[in-house]
């Protein structure tokens, strides 16, 4: 072989490896980094979602303390509407 071509040879093997290692190392930077974004986005996201139910249970609490107050005089009210329509509208 003339030393050309050992060479080029020798320089395209170290250039190649040069790559695959530069490769593998940003691979595993740009993965990790990754990895640890979406972990931080995802935590955020189920905070959020949490503190929504959180307040539409607090809503939904609130709505039905106001309903319940009102059940028992509805019952009143309809037995009485019953009485009126019975007693005091003719025929």
């Amino acid at each position: 072989m003339r030393i050309r071509l050992k060479t080029i040879t020798v320089l395209g093997i170290t250039l190649l490896v040069l790559i695959l290692f530069l490769y593998h190392i940003s691979n595993a930077i740009l993965i990790s980094s990754i990895n640890r974004q979406e972990a931080q986005s995802t935590l955020s996201y189920v905070e959020r979602v949490e503190k929504m139910i959180s307040l539409e249970y607090l809503s939904l609490k609130s709505t039905s303390g106001d309903w319940a107050n009102w059940v028992p005089n509805s019952k009143v009210i309809d037995r009485v509407d019953t009485y009126c329509r019975g007693s005091f509208i003719s025929s």
